[in-house]
């Protein structure tokens, strides 16, 4: 239920990051903490990332999957409510930051295997507010554990996820970028995402064509006469491979037995449109 999920994430998301338990207790029939990582998860499944919740007391509280990626990636994410309305714990006590690499990383790590392991690459904490003093926590953090952490403001959150329901351009290749800024993320980031974005497809849809143009113009000058241009079916398949190369973050290879296929996904269908006009 996409609408709902996103009415309740814009009705209560924030109320909730702040500790309303009468809201958490009526309405939804658990405390707060719980309900906001609940609806955490729900904001980045609606973002189309694969997620994997935390159902014990201990270690992480939500792995998003970027698995759609060329090069696939995971982020490890803590979710923090505060009744005041700023999470500023990391400030006060900064040997926090070896809780969160003990109890979240490593413990997430440690079921990783073989290659899977690079791809644990990205900390979020995501909380109603930031301080910006818990900027300087960012280059320690990567030093102790090798992650780059950032802070997500739930506001910010909520603005990334009504602008992708509104414009569902993203994949995971393209919005990684929005979970490097080793800083408090802000809202004017998410439009830049979009921006980078928007020059992606441009460049990807200006590429295909130009990939097109030089294909055909060769074939004319040597398969052509008055009437036709003349494309034996390997010349085809050559084509299609070279075009499907091109589109590596849209498209996902897969082979059964000897027969190759290309899975197109149904959440790029907006980005698929744009390329096809």
């Amino acid at each position: 239920d996409i609408e709902g999920d996103l009415e309740k994430l814009n009705t209560d998301f924030l109320d909730i990051a702040r500790q309303n338990r009468t809201l958490a207790r009526k309405k939804y029939h658990d405390e707060p903490e719980k309900v906001f990582e609940d609806l955490v998860n729900q904001a980045f499944l609606l973002l189309d990332f694969d997620t994997i919740p935390q159902r014990s007391a201990h270690g992480w509280d939500i792995i998003l999957i970027a698995g759609r990626a060329v090069h696939p990636y995971f982020i490890v994410v803590e979710c923090k409510t505060a009744a005041e309305g700023i999470y500023n714990y990391l400030v006060k006590k900064q040997d926090y930051l070896y809780t969160l690499k003990n109890y979240c990383l490593d413990l997430f790590k440690d079921k990783l295997i073989g290659a899977c392991k690079g791809y644990a690459k990205y900390m979020l904490l995501v909380a109603p507010d930031f301080p910006g003093e818990t900027e300087g926590c960012c280059r320690r953090f990567k030093d102790i554990t090798g992650f780059r952490l950032s802070f997500l403001p739930v506001p910010v959150l909520l603005k990334l996820v009504n602008r992708y329901r509104e414009t569902p351009i993203l994949n995971h290749d393209w919005i990684e970028p929005f979970f490097q800024k080793e800083r408090v993320i802000k809202e004017k980031d998410v439009e830049e995402i979009f921006e980078h974005t928007e020059r992606e497809i441009d460049l990807l849809s200006e590429r295909l064509c130009t990939k097109l143009r030089e294909r055909f113009n060769q074939f004319s000058q040597i398969s052509g006469d008055a009437a036709f241009i003349k494309l034996d079916m390997n010349v085809v398949s050559s084509v299609l491979e070279e075009i499907i190369s091109e589109m590596s973050e849209l498209v996902i290879p897969e082979r059964k037995g000897i027969v190759d296929y290309i899975n197109i996904e149904h959440d790029y269908y907006e980005i698929w449109k744009r390329i096809l006009k």
